[in-house]
């Protein structure tokens, strides 16, 4: 009797949650600038899963394409 065919998984193109280290790479902004969006209302918001901080990558795309809340008056 053969054995059953196996489908090999699907590779994943892109995390749907951002961890808060990935960010800077991701967005190509520093930490620092990051933070200072954060502190000043104009970044999504994190969810919380246990200890784990993280972004939705969704909301971090919309937030792109709606110019980033300018981030250069988050200072």
């Amino acid at each position: 009797m053969p054995d059953a065919p196996t489908i090999p998984p699907r590779p994943i193109e892109s995390p749907l949650l951002v961890r808060e280290r990935s960010l800077p790479a991701l967005l190509g902004l520093s930490r620092a600038t990051i933070r200072r969006a954060m502190a000043a209302g104009k970044f999504p918001k994190c969810i919380r899963i246990g200890r784990c901080v993280a972004w939705r990558r969704a909301d971090l795309e919309v937030w792109i394409a709606n110019g980033c809340g300018s981030v250069e008056g988050a200072r």
